[in-house]
This record gives C-alpha cells, sequence and structure tokens, in this order.
C-alpha cells in the first residue's frame, strides 16, 4: 500500500518522529517503574519461549480494564493458569496503558506469572494516556471518549508513552510480540463519520482551505453540514435548499472523510513505526479490509506498513457456514482471527469445521476467552486448544478462487452522533439472505479473497482468475479504474460500482455521480465507460424489462425488474459483447456487458421476489462462468449458456 502523499500527513509524521525524542512528561510513567522489567533480555532466555507461528495455540485471556472494578487481576490470573494446563503457549492480554501510567506492578505480576509456567505473552496495547483531555466522542455501538490524536501534542505524547512502556516490557523474556491499537474498541480507527473535536476540525480545515477557494468561506461551525442518511452528490434533480445542491459542499464531505481515513492510517502507522522501532519482536495490529454485512469498510486499511501479525480477515456473517472465510489477499504476514463464541459467527457445535476451514486458509484461531465471557467455560479450553493443534494453518495458502475488491460508499450525517450506511449498495453485496454477490458465490463453492481499492494492485488481481468489483465510489487520485484496466485476469464490476467519482487535486469541487439521470463516467485505458442507477427515487419511468442474449440468451425476459432498494446499474460505452439490456419506454441500455477483459454487471440478486431472484443469480453465475469456465462447481449456472467470445 502506499503511503499518504499530502502535505499534512508528512507534516504531522515528521512533527511525531521529532517528538519521539521529547517525552511529554503528563504521559510518561514515572522512572521508578521501569526498573522491574527494562532491559534486554539473555538470548538464552528468549529461546525458552516459543514464537507465534502457524503451529501456536494462543489464547486471548481478558483485559486490564481502566478504570475497571475489582477481582479481574485474580481472574486473569487463573486464566494464565488454565492456558498452561491447556497446551496453549501463548496469551493475548489487553492492556489500556492507562492502567500502568500509575503503576506496572499489576501488568508485571501477570508477566511473571505466565512466565513461570512457560507462557508466552503478547500484550495489546491501547495507547491511551488520562492526560489526553482532548476527546472525540462515540455513542454507537456504545458511548466512548477517544483520544483526538489530530491534536499533534497528544500525539507526541502518545508515541512517548508507547515508548516507555516497550522498553519495560522488552526486560521480559516472555513477550513474544506487541500488538498496537488506540481506538475504538481497543481497535485502530474512530467509530464515527465525523470527529467532533476543536483539533479534529482545525485540522481538517487546514488540509481542506489551501485545495480551492471555494473552501475559503468553511468555518467550524460549517463542518458537516451533511443531510442525514443521503448520498452525497450533485445534479439537477435536487431542490435548491438542499445542501447538496452546492458543490463545495458536496466536496468538501468527501474530502473530510480522505482527510479523515488517511489520518487514521497516519495515526495507526505512526504508533506502530515507534514501536517497531523499539523491538525485534513481532508487531500485530487489526487492519479489516472489510467490516459488516453492509459491505461498508468502517475500518481503514493498514496493513501495508509496519505489521508481521494481522487481524485482517473476514469471518462469514451469522448464519453461513463456518468453512467461508474470506482471507485479506494483501497481507503477506500471520494472519490472526478471533475464535469469538460470544458472537453469532461462531458455534460450539461448528467449531471444528471453523478450526479446519480457517487452517485451509492459512489463518491461526485464537481462543477468545476474556474474563467476561459468557459462552465459554474452563471446560471448553481443552478441546478447543486440541482442535487448533490438529489443524495447523497454512504456511502459504493459495489464492482463492476470486479476488473480492470492496469498497464503501459513505452517505450523510446531521450531526457528529448519526451514522448512515448505504443500503442499496451493501445490501446487494453482502447480504445473507436473500443472498447478494458474496453470499451466492460462496454457496456456489467459490472461495474468496478480499482486498481494499487502495491496497489492490494489478499484481495482485492476476493471482486470481477473477476479480470482482463492487465499489461505489472511485478513490481521490482517480487510480482504481486505472489499475482495472491495467489487470490482466478477467474482471467482473458489479453494482453498486463507480456510483461517485471524488474529487481529486486537480478538480476539487468537481464530484461526478451516476444519479439524477447522468452517467458517471468510468475511465478504462483508452474508453470511457458511463455508469447510472435507475429506480423510483431516481426516475419516475416504469419498471424496465431485462432481455438477456448472447451467453445468456437461455434466461429469456424478465418483465418489471424492480431491485429491493430501487436501484441497479446499467451503462453507456463501446462494448465488444451485450448479454442484458434494460428496456425502458424511451431507450434501452445495457445493463450486462463486457469491454475487453472488464464486464459490467448492474443487475443485483438478492431480490425479494422469488422469481426475478432465481432469473438474476442464475444471470450472475452463468457471468461468471463465461468469464472462467473452469470455474469449480459452475454446474448450478444454466446449462445452455455458452461461453463468451474471448477477449480481445
Amino acid at each position: 500500500m502506499k503511503t499518504p502523499r499530502s502535505g499534512w500527513a508528512v507534516s504531522l509524521l515528521v512533527a511525531v518522529v521529532l517528538a519521539w525524542a521529547v517525552p511529554c512528561p503528563a504521559a510518561v510513567a514515572p522512572a521508578a517503574h521501569r526498573s522491574s522489567g527494562e532491559g534486554r533480555v539473555r538470548p538464552h532466555l528468549r529461546a525458552r519461549f516459543k514464537p507465534i507461528a502457524s503451529d501456536s495455540v494462543v489464547m486471548l485471556i481478558g483485559d486490564m480494564p481502566w478504570p475497571g472494578r475489582g477481582g479481574w487481576l485474580t481472574t486473569l490470573k487463573e486464566r494464565i493458569r488454565l492456558a498452561a494446563a491447556c497446551g496453549v503457549d501463548t496469551v493475548v492480554l489487553v492492556c489500556d496503558t492507562r492502567t500502568v501510567e500509575g503503576s506496572f506492578e499489576a501488568l508485571d505480576a501477570l508477566l511473571r506469572l505466565a512466565e513461570r509456567h512457560g507462557i508466552g505473552v503478547m500484550p495489546r496495547l491501547i495507547v491511551d494516556s488520562a492526560a489526553f483531555t482532548e476527546r472525540v466522542p462515540v455513542t454507537w455501538p456504545f458511548v466512548e471518549q477517544l483520544p483526538a490524536f489530530a491534536n499533534t501534542a497528544q500525539l507526541a505524547g502518545a508515541v512517548s508513552l508507547l515508548e516507555t512502556v516497550i522498553r519495560h516490557l522488552e526486560g521480559f523474556p516472555n513477550v513474544v510480540a506487541y500488538q498496537v491499537e488506540w481506538g475504538h474498541y481497543g481497535e485502530s480507527w474512530i467509530n464515527a463519520p465525523f470527529w467532533d473535536s476543536p483539533s479534529s476540525t482545525a485540522a481538517f480545515l487546514a488540509f481542506l482551505k489551501p485545495l480551492h477557494p471555494a473552501f475559503q468561506r468553511f468555518s467550524p461551525a460549517d463542518v458537516a453540514a451533511w443531510p442525514l442518511g443521503q448520498v452525497m452528490l450533485t445534479g439537477s434533480c435536487l431542490p435548491p435548499s438542499d445542501p447538496r445542491a452546492d458543490p463545495a459542499t458536496v466536496a468538501e464531505f468527501h474530502w473530510y472523510h480522505h482527510w479523515r481515513d488517511a489520518t487514521t492510517r497516519t495515526i495507526t502507522w505512526t504508533l506502530r513505526a515507534a514501536a517497531r522501532s523499539l523491538t525485534r519482536r513481532p508487531i500485530a495490529g487489526f487492519s479489516y479490509a472489510v467490516g459488516g454485512p453492509d459491505g461498508v469498510i468502517g475500518h481503514v486499511y493498514s496493513a501495508g506498513e509496519y505489521l508481521d501479525l494481522a487481524f485482517s480477515d473476514w469471518t462469514p456473517m451469522p448464519g453461513t457456514a463456518h468453512e467461508d472465510f474470506i482471507r485479506d489477499a494483501g497481507f503477506s504476514g500471520l494472519h490472526l482471527a478471533e475464535f469469538d463464541f460470544d458472537t453469532p459467527y461462531f458455534t460450539r457445535d461448528r467449531a471444528a469445521h471453523a478450526a479446519a476451514a480457517m487452517a485451509a486458509r492459512g489463518i491461526l484461531p485464537v481462543i477468545f476467552y476474556p474474563h467476561w465471557s459468557t459462552a465459554l467455560t474452563d471446560a471448553d479450553i481443552p478441546a478447543l486448544a486440541a482442535l487448533i493443534r490438529a489443524h495447523p494453518p497454512l504456511s502459504s495458502p493459495p489464492p482463492a478462487d476470486v479476488l473480492l475488491v470492496l469498497g464503501h460508499q459513505q452517505v450523510g450525517i446531521l450531526g457528529p452522533f448519526e451514522i448512515g450506511l448505504l443500503p442499496e449498495g451493501g445490501a446487494a453485496v453482502t447480504a445473507n439472505e436473500p443472498p447478494g454477490v458474496v453470499a451466492l458465490l460462496l454457496g456456489n463453492g467459490t472461495s474468496l479473497d478480499v482486498a481494499s481499492p487502495d491496497a489492490y494492485t494489478p499484481t495482485l488481481g492476476d493471482r486470481y482468475r477473477l476479480v470482482v468489483v463492487c465499489s461505489p465510489t472511485e478513490d481521490h487520485d482517480g487510480a482504481f479504474a486505472a489499475k482495472v484496466a491495467a489487470t490482466s485476469s478477467p474482471v467482473l464490476v458489479a453494482h453498486p460500482s463507480f456510483l461517485l467519482g471524488t474529487p481529486t487535486r486537480e478538480r476539487p469541487v468537481v464530484v461526478t455521480s451516476a444519479y439524477c439521470e447522468t452517467f458517471n463516467p468510468v475511465a478504462l485505458g483508452s474508453h470511457t465507460v458511463g455508469v447510472q442507477v435507475w429506480g423510483q427515487n431516481t426516475s419516475s419511468e416504469p419498471a424496465p424489462r431485462i432481455r438477456f442474449q448472447g451467453a445468456l440468451a437461455a434466461l429469456g425476459t424478465l418483465e418489471g425488474y424492480t431491485p429491493n432498494r430501487t436501484v441497479f446499474s446499467f451503462y453507456d460505452g463501446p462494448f465488444d459483447e451485450v448479454l442484458a439490456v434494460a428496456e425502458f419506454a424511451q431507450a434501452n441500455h445495457p445493463t450486462v456487458a463486457r469491454m475487453g477483459h472488464v464486464t459490467f454487471f448492474g443487475l443485483i440478486t438478492n431480490l425479494r421476489d422469488p422469481l426475478q431472484r432465481a432469473v438474476c443469480q442464475q444471470a450472475l453465475l452463468a457471468t461468471v462462468a463465461t468469464l472462467v469456465p473452469e470455474q469449480r462447481r459452475v454446474a448450478s449456472a444454466p446449462a445452455s449458456c455458452p461461453r463468451a467470445p474471448a477477449s480481445p
């Protein structure tokens, strides 16, 4: 992945690097707390403890809460003894760094107990300080006050605090790795589309205003004046009273999310880079490529730098078979996944299937047994540890059949406490029932890997027999479509892809759109494809007829096609082959069409009407079969669909 290139990001990183040499006194543990563990460990002591590897048995035992109720220290000690009795070689201990600002005593006691039992420890360090008074409020899914690290002084203090903690922990031979996080739920992001803190707003405006004179009028009072739950677009269909009628407001929205995501990455990489500079032990972290049934990337992808171990894979959604694990294609280190029976994702009766399935995808399960767990008991741990030992993950698993490039489309919020998602987009991709694109492909026996658009490269895509793109927004440097065009493997661009083109530095106030009965232009090499969405809220025309032809001719005609959310895509361009046409009263438009190695598929598969759903599902599977004839188990597609002509 490319590092952030914008001037503000580089300046922030430089400022933090300089700040490493100047500790923030309020955020550093007193010197007296450094004596018990700080210092280098003799090699023969380190050798007693197994490094985390594909044959490890790892268990998360809980967290040192801040501020926490009493009793947790005793429970954590019991968990360490349990781990030793069950053959667990490494435990993950969640440590909010505020718990050690007063004293390392409790942490040291746990590390020494683990050392006596021959257990390695990976501290999950959530970097925070009682001295960080500027906070970002979060209210969903629960109330949090997260540190505002757009405040560069606080970020410098965080680096200094992390340095103090790691130097102390380096003296323990059984610390086998460090996990470094800073945000929501002990991960590395802020679960709010708007960061409501003075420094965050000031940093964004300092980034925004130099981009274009139209942004000079924005002030802290104008930031985040976005309509609740609406796709941020411009067009003639919007009344003058709608804030989206102002192109500068729409562009400001998209630049805000660009700034927020890049700032998230910069904070994460700054802290992990500091950790990397202090130790030779592996650095671990969360770095999801995708999160949630809505198909929105809520977790900014950060596995491109400073990670040796990553929690970055996609656990199947509740109700799906546990064999269907989706691996992050962009991360080459050891993949970890929480074996969490307190969620709907895993059940005890399917634990053996899940362990074997993760092993086949090269994913190491981490038994999730914090002290507050209600799903497991001590009696369950021996069997789970035995399952993991019986199914060590492949060290170099082969790529899946299909690479899914899964992006997101942000929608507006009224204030800092509301989160809006794109309903017609996410459901069409990741819904379980009726099945979206992901569930349909998995149910057809197709294995999937996943990548975010910014981490995607043509070289990565060429490792797969097929690349499926579901990314509503083009990225800000305009490069994603170019990467799709440069890919040699066949590419299927599925709805809701390329509905918006976000502004670029060359055109900072221009947001292109597939809404308002306009075509959003997508440049693929020397050609341009127009993408437009149709629905009751985008057009007054009656539902179209879908006429299948060419390789899909066996499907005939679909009358009155009406998607769940009244939106699907159709296209315009110099196509080599048209496989389905949407016939409207005034005009006909391709809705499944191929240009070279790229095929656009505008229908959705999770229709509520069972007859229409069956036809659209067959259309998708048959289209995949034409692109990848040797694809496993494509027999469920219509047998009469022949292979499409070879791409020129």
